[in-house]
């Protein structure tokens, strides 16, 4: 996370699968009726992750962020995708306090508003090339209707001078207005709210409104040409009552039948149109569609199994406290959730192309062949759950009702008159004639009138702001305070006085000397201002026998000029002490030095600060001195410029001691730095611990060090972590080094080594390492013995000295560099043993020896021996072929199986099957794949042959023809390897299928042998 001032807060490691979303402000809503109203606004990126985090840093973490919980940020889970790496504010985060030493952080971050401009790249994002199933129909409306078939005479078109009655209807801007008023003249319908009442759009123009209930009518066919003025890929019309649709383009010519009446036609397989297309819908009688969409139809995943649909129902069934039950049947609506499998790296484009139709109707797609996952409307709520490689898409998608058409207005031709009201219930009588609103004059009210209340009322409020008595209540009550806090700060202020001047001028009651000095200069160099402040305190006694001084020196210098400033700050803080004690004298000094400086001009702006603190003793007693001191040192800086920007710190801790004995010295060094510029981004940390002794004793020496790096550029990332750790004692040295690597998403490596070593003698290396190439990986061990130990039982695997060992139980296997009594064995079972020369021919349960011998004590035996393959290819010349395999010589079995069906449809009354068909396949043999034997032949026969015919003219006729074929083949080839047996057809044909607007037929093909030999 980085702030706006720069400060970058690491809170931890993101573990798997984060969620991303978005919160939509656009404005939905559906009425009980089912009537949706759409406002289009902007929204905001969302992320919940789950990080995990040292235990340690666990109270830092918290006060960083309950820091910036009303600040926004750069919230980054992973800068490789947007949807994880923006601006927002944290909404919530918990820390659970897990077994140390890791805890984890969850956070959920809300991005600041966005209008949601997205430039989709393209491409589907289903997993390994896959083809998405979820698929998103994005509708265009820069399209131009240059022709129809449908005339738009409704109603005449508005005439600004007629006058219109209640209820009269007529055509403003392709749509149609009802008159809410009578002597409706010169009222524009489109702006005059409360005059007309918008009943929707025309007969040609209802498919084009994008709403469900209104359709375009037509006798016997509808045709339209549109040009796309913007590219589209898909075609889809809803609520189409018809016998076929028709759609043209360049290259693309197409025919199809809804499935149901009414139902759907899609045609998804468009190429990229940018240019005039036509529709056409036809059938026997009456056509009519309910929406016509055209877009680009674009993927969001694979959809898992088990999508879930149902409908939103808006009718009332209300039952009263007798069991009444009212029922009244409104409008309904599709709604969906699917799941769907998404490629990582595509997780923004899918989200793009979402947030995209946030207030746009849009026709999602489940699954192609079904209408209820297939709808029209809103997506609800989406999240993507964000793996290593592949993603999860969860998307709620809910529908548009179909709206009732809005029935004309029923106008009675003559006025109720007053007298015509009937006075029939006496708890609410009519008025009399002439009465008035409210309250007449003079009404007691209070033993008053209402006009004397009203009066009163009216004089108080011109007198008296209610604001103004509380603003004077409060502004009486600070004054109070203030006061009383005042004659507090007065009467401490005297005595705060005295203790002052006690404390300058005496130490544990002696007098003492003091100086103080305060500059303050100002003055303008050329074209710099300047200014400059000293501020110095110093304080001395002593008794004769021991002395101390103590002093802080405090400077500050600022300088401006019209194209630079900078600022400077020292600090130093000096305490000394020397006494004297039976001719041992003993120094002691203290001190802190601090500072710090600033400097911006026009293309850059740094910072400094460093901090010093120091303790000494040195102590001279009978001419041996000895030294001590400890040390702490930090330092940091800053710098930005207009392309990059830099920040370092660096503390060192240390402490020594120097003798005559020995010397002793101990530290600590802590290093970081980031730098970022306009293509590159680089993080550093360093730590270093060392501890030595070295005297005429001995010389010993330990060290811990550890590094860490992160770069990321445009040409690469690297992210490394190294740790160190060496001893030394006299000359001999051990270390370990553990490495963890990453370099562009792409290769990974972990590994450790240890080296030991000693004087005039070679390095002894060890360790292991784990690499992956971004192509393969591979796990390595340098060790003089490798191990694998159960605890619980002793089983164990072992590999050194050029040979394996695998113990379990009781039973022992061991292979590789010759073993055993005479060294006779390459691989040997049996009991197990305490040494390799305890291996014999007599104790072996089987063995290989190095002369390629082998023994099995025990009998030998195979089992069943199976070879099966199936093909699934679409051919007259489909065949498979199993193998090769190794016959024992046994009487081998083969079954022979294959199947072809086709099925298709066709205009109701028009289907037959006529002729016949059928095939011979050939069942042959091989040992080298080339040269082929004939073993035997089976046939293929029409088992089925179908034609179905409803009846009804509106239903398709149903055609299905299959043929089939089955046999067993006995064959002793005797003992054999590298055996090939291959099933193929080698005769094929079918009988004519004949009918009116076929469609395209689906064939399916199965050819499938089964070799099984007893043993």
């Amino acid at each position: 996370m980085e702030t706006d001032d720069g400060r970058a807060i690491a809170i931890g490691a993101t573990e798997s699968e984060p969620t991303v979303g978005i919160v939509d402000y656009s404005r939905r809503e559906t009425d009980d009726f089912g009537v949706t109203t759409v406002v289009p606004r902007d929204f905001a990126r969302t992320m919940s992750v789950r990080v995990k985090v040292p235990s340690e840093n666990v109270d830092q973490i918290q006060r960083d962020l309950a820091s910036l919980r009303a600040k926004a940020a750069l919230w980054v889970a992973d800068d490789r995708f947007e949807s994880l790496s923006f601006r927002g504010y944290f909404k919530e985060f918990s820390i659970d306090l897990a077994i140390p030493p890791v805890s984890f952080c969850t956070l959920t971050i809300e991005g600041l508003v966005e209008g949601g401009d997205f430039h989709d790249p393209g491409g589907d994002p289903a997993p390994a090339n896959a083809v998405s199933s979820l698929r998103l129909l994005q509708p265009v409306t820069n399209i131009a209707l240059r022709s129809s078939s449908v005339d738009e005479d409704d109603y005449p078109l508005w005439d600004d001078d007629a006058n219109y009655d209640l209820g009269a209807r007529v055509i403003r801007m392709h749509r149609i207005f009802e008159s809410a008023a009578d002597n409706n003249q010169g009222n524009e319908p489109i702006a005059a709210a409360g005059l007309w009442i918008d009943i929707g759009a025309t007969n040609r123009w209802a498919m084009f409104d994008q709403a469900l209930g209104s359709a375009t009518e037509a006798a016997e066919a509808i045709t339209v040409t549109l040009v796309a003025l913007d590219p589209i890929n898909a075609v889809a019309l809803l609520d189409v009552t018809a016998h076929s649709v028709r759609v043209q383009a360049e290259g693309y010519d197409r025919t199809l039948s809804p499935t149901a009446t009414p139902g759907m036609v899609a045609f998804l397989d468009l190429p990229d149109v940018i240019e005039a297309f036509t529709v056409t819908i036809t059938g026997p009688g009456a056509v009519s569609v309910g929406t016509l969409l055209f877009g680009q139809l674009v993927g969001l995943g694979i959809t898992e199994a088990s999508p879930t649909a149902g409908i939103t129902d808006y009718s009332r069934k209300e039952t009263d406290d007798f069991g009444e039950v009212t029922v009244v049947e409104r409008a309904w609506a599709k709604r969906m959730n699917v799941r769907a499998l998404i490629a990582t790296d595509a997780l923004d484009v899918v989200a793009g192309r979402i947030a995209r139709v946030r207030a746009i109707p849009s026709l999602w797609i489940g699954d192609e062949g079904r209408e209820s996952v297939t709808i029209y409307g809103f997506f609800k709520d989406f999240s993507i759950a964000v793996g290593q490689n592949v993603s999860t898409l969860s998307l709620s998608v809910e529908g548009l009702s179909a709206a009732a058409k809005i029935a004309p207005l029923q106008v009675d031709p003559g006025d109720v008159s007053w007298g015509d009201i009937v006075d029939d219930d006496p708890a609410h009588p009519k008025p009399q004639d002439g009465a008035t609103v409210g309250a007449p004059d003079g009404t007691a009210v209070g033993g008053t009138t209402a006009s004397n209340v009203i009066a009163a009322l009216l004089a108080l409020g011109s007198v008296t702001d209610p604001d103004d008595i509380v603003g004077g209540a409060l502004a009486l009550i600070d004054r109070t305070k203030n006061h009383a806090l005042a004659l507090f700060e007065a009467q401490m202020l005297g005595e705060e006085r005295k203790a002052r001047w006690e404390r300058l001028t005496h130490l544990d009651g002696k007098e003492i000397t003091t100086r103080v000095r305060s500059e303050i200069s100002e003055r303008i160099d050329g074209d710099i201002a300047i200014v400059e402040m000293v501020n110095e305190i110093e304080a001395a006694a002593t008794d004769g026998v021991a002395a101390a001084m103590a002093a802080i020196s405090d400077e500050a210098s600022v300088r401006a000029s019209a194209d630079a400033a900078e600022t400077a700050q020292r600090e130093l803080a000096v305490s000394l002490v020397q006494a004297h004690i039976d001719d041992a004298v003993i120094d002691l000094q203290a001190a802190i030095l601090d500072e710090a400086t600033t400097r911006a001009d026009a293309d850059s702006a740094e910072t400094m600060q460093r901090e010093l603190a120091i303790s000494q003793l040195r102590s001279d007693v009978d001419g041996e001195i000895v030294d001590v001191m400890a040390a702490i040192g930090s330092e940091a800086s800053t710098r930005a410029t207009a392309d990059e920007a830099e920040a370092s710190a660096r503390e060192a801790l240390a402490a020594s001691i120097a003798s005559d004995l020995a010397d002793v010295n101990a530290a600590i060094i802590n290093e970081a730095s980031v730098r970022a510029s306009g293509d590159e981004a680089e993080a550093t940390a360093r730590e270093a611990l060392a501890a030595t002794l070295s005297g005429d004793i001995a010389d010993v020496s330990a060290a811990v060090e550890s590094e860490a790096i992160a770069r990321a550029a445009e040409d690469g990332a690297i992210a490394s972590d190294l740790s160190a750790v060496q001893t030394t004692v006299d000359g001999n040295t051990a270390s370990v080094l553990m490495l963890m690597e990453s370099v562009d998403g792409l290769s990974a490596q972990w590994g450790v080594r240890i080296v030991r070593e000693g004087p005039g003698g070679a390095p002894v290396v060890s360790g292991v390492r784990l690499n992956d190439n971004g192509e393969e990986s591979d796990f390595t061990v340098m060790a003089d013995k490798f191990r694998v130990y159960s605890d619980s039982s002793g089983d164990r695997y072992e590999f050194g000295d050029g040979r394996q060992v695998i113990v379990g139980g009781s039973v022992m296997t061991i292979s590789g560099r010759p073993f055993g009594s005479t060294d006779q064995f390459l691989e040997w079972t049996g009991p197990v043993v305490s040494d390799l020369s305890q291996c014999t021919e007599a104790n072996a349960i089987k063995y290989v020896d190095v002369s390629g011998n082998a023994r099995f004590n025990g009998s030998l035996s195979s089992g069943i021996l199976k070879n099966e393959g199936t093909s699934t290819t679409v051919s007259p010349s489909a065949f498979i072929v199993v193998g090769p395999f190794q016959s024992m010589g046994a009487p081998i079995n083969v079954n022979m199986s294959a199947s072809f069906t086709r099925e298709q449809t066709a205009d109701a009354g028009t289907a037959s099957i006529s002729g016949a068909g059928g095939g011979t396949l050939a069942l042959e043999w091989s040992s080298d794949g080339d040269n082929w034997t004939l073993l035997t032949t089976i046939g293929a026969n029409e088992t089925e042959r179908l034609v179905v015919v409803d009846g009804d003219p509106t239903v398709r006729d149903t055609i299905k023809w299959t043929m089939a074929a089955a046999g067993t083949f006995a064959w002793t080839p005797g003992a054999l390897s590298g055996v090939l047996i291959r099933l193929r057809w080698t005769a094929f044909s079918q009988p004519t299928i004949n009918g009116t607007n076929m469609t395209f037929p689906v064939q399916t093909q199965r050819t499938s042998v089964i070799a099984v030999e007893q043993p």
